[in-house]
C-alpha cells in the first residue's frame, strides 16, 4: 500500500519549490483585498463582527466532524497527519466555545446562535463543500480541504484582529479588559505563529500526496481542484471578487 521511504523523499524533494500552497496563500491574500466582509469591520467593528459571527458559525460548528472524517480515513503510519488532526477535531469543542465568547463580545447571543440551523447563502458553498471534501472524497481530498479552510480562517484572523483589538482597546472601560480577552481569543490563536502545526501540516500535505498514483491535475489557478473548490467557497463566504486575475501567477 505506501510507497517506500526514497520514493516518497524523492517527491518530496521535487515539489519542494512549486508546491500548491504557495500559490493558495498569495491567491489568499488578494482574495482578502477585495473582501467586502474585511471591508464591513473596518466600516462598523460591532455590526461586521455579528455578520461574520453569523455567517462563519455554521462551518465552525460542522468542522470537528468534518476533521474526525478525514482522520479516520488515514492509512496507518503517518504521525505528523494523526497529530494535527487529532488537535484540529477540538475533541472538547474548545475552539468552539472561543468563538462562541467572540461572538458573545460582539453582542450576540451563544445559545441562540447554537440552537439556530440557519445556513446563510453566503456560506452554503463552503458547508456543502467541507462535507463533500471530508467525508465523502479521497483522504487527499480531505486533507487538502481541511488544510485550505484553516489557512484560509489564519489569513482572515490576522488581517481582522488588529482592527478589533484597536477599537476594544478605546472602549475598554465599557467591556471589561477580561471579556475583551476572552472574547478575542480565537482570532489571537488563529493569527498566532504555531510553527509545530505548520511542521506537521507541510509533512501530512507531502506524505498523502505523495501516495497517489499520478500527480495530481492543478487547475488554472496551479492548485489541486479540492483546494481550487474551497477557495471559490472561501471568496464567497468573504464576498471578495473572485476572477481568474486575482492573485494569479506561475502560468506562464
Amino acid at each position: 500500500m505506501h510507497e517506500g521511504s526514497e520514493a516518497i523523499s524523492s517527491k518530496r524533494r521535487r515539489r519542494a519549490d512549486s508546491h500548491w500552497l504557495t500559490e493558495f496563500m498569495v491567491r489568499l491574500d488578494a482574495g482578502l483585498i477585495q473582501s467586502s466582509w474585511l471591508q464591513q469591520v473596518k466600516l462598523n467593528q460591532i455590526e461586521g463582527s455579528q455578520a461574520i459571527c453569523q455567517e462563519l458559525w455554521p462551518f465552525i460548528r460542522e468542522l470537528p466532524l468534518n476533521i474526525v472524517s478525514v482522520k479516520n480515513k488515514l492509512p496507518e503510519g503517518f504521525e505528523s497527519a494523526t497529530k494535527l488532526l487529532n488537535q484540529l477535531a477540538d475533541d472538547e469543542r474548545h475552539f468552539q466555545n472561543l468563538y462562541l465568547k467572540q461572538c458573545q463580545l460582539a453582542g450576540l447571543d451563544p445559545e441562540r446562535l447554537q440552537n439556530s440551523l440557519e445556513i446563510p447563502y453566503s456560506a452554503e458553498r463552503l458547508i456543502k463543500s467541507m462535507r463533500h471534501h471530508c467525508q465523502n472524497a479521497s483522504v487527499v481530498d480531505g486533507v487538502q480541504a481541511v488544510i485550505a479552510a484553516e489557512l484560509a480562517a489564519t489569513q482572515f484572523a490576522r488581517v481582522v484582529l488588529p482592527i478589533l483589538e484597536n477599537y476594544f482597546a478605546h472602549d475598554q472601560a465599557t467591556y471589561g479588559q477580561d471579556s475583551i480577552d476572552e472574547g478575542l481569543s480565537w482570532l489571537r490563536l488563529h493569527a498566532k505563529t504555531n510553527t509545530r502545526h505548520a511542521l506537521w501540516m507541510r509533512r501530512m500535505l507531502d506524505d498523502l500526496e505523495s501516495l497517489e498514483q499520478k500527480p495530481t491535475a492543478l487547475t488554472s489557478k496551479n492548485l489541486p481542484p479540492t483546494v481550487d473548490d474551497i477557495l471559490t467557497a472561501v471568496f464567497q463566504l468573504w464576498r471578495s471578487l473572485e476572477t481568474s486575475e486575482i492573485g494569479h501567477c506561475g502560468n506562464q
